[in-house]
């Protein structure tokens, strides 16, 4: 049994080496590049990397920090300074996206937040759109975070909502730490809590309502409470202990599961992880045993709380077969993603149908692409889905909003580029190292059964083949994977600086160091002016200051000479209106923007987009009157009173018009300031480097 699990995690490692060598050079060379054709198109206005080249040099220049890191680190009080710096700058950062940042986005994270609301005020009717599943368990969590808000006073509120999936996120960050801390990794920990700190899209994804932030949390805590029950460093002596953490780690993944589905990967491999790292076949049986019974009691318990609680049932004949996603992961026009598979689905109206036509679908397109056109879309999934460093953030903006922060642009709109950047340097860095671990892994497989970084290397193989070789593909899919992925780059630098200790390079040795950075420095310099052009290319676009569009509506019939009127707050000067009033083109509509002082009035309105007079700050009313003979039909859409919206529509309390004020703005794809400020963090950290590098020559 024993030469089985050394087999195995040999096989693991060596997987997790190749998968890694494969991402790292797609993110390399081509980060997004294979990404579909909607999604390229906003990409060439927002997202623009440095050269090849340059990006390697400052992913070189980082990985010597961070292993230099660990030399200036040397004494205890400097690493609790060091720790209390990161952790203050961590939560200063997260108290300011929370605070600042209150919208949603208008397809799936606003479907969560509106069914959220109503569950909160004790409306049990769920929206079509949970009528097949999806997310109903981060509805609930939400619903449950909005009644607690409503209970201290505060509504609907969003900074509540905000904080709630950054506690949950920081506890999984944790839990990461505790299981690098019982490994007695201590120069793993500080690493581990920089790179989780600069790694921005951890928290970005905190804003919006969605499944994947909550769903990883709960996974760590999970993973954290298996690897206490294995580690030998500080064993757990006591079996009543044992079988409480085995009981937490089912029930911890079971609430993954529920959250998100795709998740059921890490009980795969936690499954394979305790079956590999017994010796007794008996002990092995036990404890999967136990820990299945858990995850199986765990998984009913919620399925009947959402039934007789939240009166939540999957509607059959609304819902979707299994061999849909396939279906859309193995459509190679759209590269294994999502887009152009809704109008197809959407002429079949029952679930025999959908399953019908998706497992027809399945063999036509295996057939059609044959084994080399089959390679060729695997290799376009991954480089769709693996090879960003935003994971998923670069396709966020806000939709519904009540006010629009004005570092806006530099987190979702179109100065976001100089962060994107920075977040895929960071990416580039946490795969290489991981990619270091997994090498380190491979070598040493007979000394290390039971360890946490093969359960770390086997879920995110699991991760990898599932959306790789069956299943849709989106950069945010990523996202589940990324404190197991930091975790394993965190120890990657550690094993780097012991390896250098165990092998004592000698003075000539750390004196060829010196000169290599010494090369990536002047490398980074050449790469700062090969990439100034980004500072003189302008990008255009729509920035909103207000607003609350949301793609679905119910329609209401204006009669001839009827009216209606919404009331809201503009923070901030607009002179472009944005609208999806009309459910479809109809004549004789007037909208009308008015207070004491201005007035703007449009004849014959239709939706889009149109400039007006500016109208500065203030309070006004957006009235929308019939001038025809016949009715009209006007869009709105119904959802409890977030504080993210303005004022119902008048003589209503929970219904709202689509509607947005922006400016058009134009900016350089990258501002000066933050350009040249990329460079000189670089040259910082290269200076440091070179410190590090010259006290280890004069101590060898």
């Amino acid at each position: 049994m024993l030469r089985i699990s050394h087999w195995i995690w040999w096989v693991v490692s060596g997987i997790f080496v190749i998968i890694s060598l494969i991402i790292f050079n797609s993110a390399w060379f081509w980060p997004g590049k294979a990404l579909s054709v909607s999604e390229m198109a906003y990409r060439k206005e927002f997202f623009n990397f440095f050269d090849s080249v340059t990006n390697l040099l400052l992913t070189l220049i980082l990985i010597i920090f961070l292993i230099s890191l660990l030399y200036w680190l040397n004494k205890l009080e400097r690493k609790k300074l060091f720790t209390t710096l990161i952790i203050g700058c961590s939560l200063l950062l997260q108290l300011y996206l929370a605070f600042n940042f209150k919208g949603s986005q208008g397809i799936d994270d606003f479907d969560v937040r509106q069914q959220a609301a109503f569950l909160a005020a004790g409306s049990h009717q769920w929206s079509t759109y949970f009528y097949f599943g999806p997310n109903s368990g981060a509805a609930i969590f939400f619903a449950l975070v909005y009644q607690f808000s409503r209970i201290i006073g505060l509504g609907y509120n969003t900074v509540i909502t905000n904080l709630a999936v950054m506690i949950l996120l920081d506890l999984a960050v944790w839990s990461g730490w505790l299981i690098l801390k019982r490994h007695e990794k201590a120069n793993a920990q500080e690493s581990y809590l920089l790179l989780c700190t600069i790694f921005i899209p951890l928290y970005l994804t905190s804003l919006f309502t969605y499944t994947d932030p909550l769903a990883l949390s709960f996974l760590m805590f999970g993973f954290s409470c298996l690897d206490a029950i294995w580690n030998k460093k500080q064993p757990v002596t006591k079996a009543w202990q044992k079988y409480l953490l085995l009981i937490g780690t089912g029930v911890f993944l079971a609430l993954a599961v529920y959250l998100k589905t795709n998740t059921a990967i890490a009980v795969i491999a936690v499954l394979i992880f305790i079956f590999f790292n017994r010796k007794s076949l008996k002990k092995n049986f036990l404890l999967l045993a136990a820990f299945l019974m858990v995850f199986a009691i765990t998984t009913q318990a919620t399925s009947v709380f959402q039934k007789n609680v939240y009166h939540f049932k999957v509607v059959k004949n609304e819902s979707f077969p299994y061999s849909y996603w396939i279906a859309m992961g193995l459509n190679p026009k759209s590269e294994g993603s999502s887009v152009g598979a809704w109008p197809d689905i959407a002429k079949y109206h029952t679930y025999q149908g959908r399953s019908k036509h998706t497992q027809k679908l399945i063999k036509q397109r295996l057939k059609q692409m044959g084994f080399s056109g089959l390679l060729d879309l695997y290799r376009k999934k991954i480089n769709s889905q693996w090879t960003l460093g935003t994971v998923g953030t670069e396709m966020r903006n806000y939709g519904l909003t009540a006010e629009v922060p004005q570092s806006y642009s530099n987190f979702f709109g179109n100065q976001r580029a100089p962060l994107q950047e920075i977040q895929q340097i960071v990416y580039l860095t946490v795969w290489l190292l991981a990619l270091t671990e997994g090498i380190f892994c491979f070598r040493r497989t007979q000394k290390q059964i039971g360890q946490i970084q093969y359960l770390l290397m086997l879920y995110i193989i699991g991760v990898f083949l599932f959306h790789t070789l069956m299943w849709e593909v989106m950069p945010r899919y990523a996202f589940i994977t990324v404190i197991p992925l930091i975790m394993l780059a965190a120890q990657g630098v550690t094993d780097i600086n012991d390896w250098l200790d165990v092998h004592r390079l000698n003075n000539r040795g750390y004196k060829l160091f010196g000169l290599v950075n010494l090369l990536l420095l002047a490398g980074i310099i050449w790469g700062s002016f090969n990439n100034l052009h980004y500072t003189k290319t302008i990008v255009r676009a729509n920035e909103p200051v207000i607003s609350q569009q949301f793609f679905r509506q119910e329609a209401l019939q204006l009669q001839p000479k009827q009216q209606i009127s919404e009331e809201f707050f503009l923070p901030r000067a607009a002179s472009l209106i944005q609208t999806s009033v009309l459910p479809y083109p109809q004549k004789g509509l007037t909208l009308k923007i008015a207070n004491r002082t201005r007035q703007v009035k449009i004849k014959n309105y239709q939706n889009g987009t149109q400039p007006i007079k500016q109208l500065p700050t203030g309070n006004y009313q957006l009235t929308l009157k019939n001038e025809s003979q016949v009715p009209i039909k006007i869009n709105y859409f119904e959802v409890e009173p977030l504080d993210i919206l303005q004022q119902p529509i008048s003589g209503f309390t929970k219904r709202y018009l689509s509607f947005a004020l922006m400016n058009p703005v134009k900016n350089a794809i990258y501002p000066s300031i933050s350009y040249w400020l990329i460079f000189l963090i670089a040259l910082a950290m290269g200076g440091l480097n070179a410190v590090y590098l010259f006290n280890k020559i004069k101590t060898v």
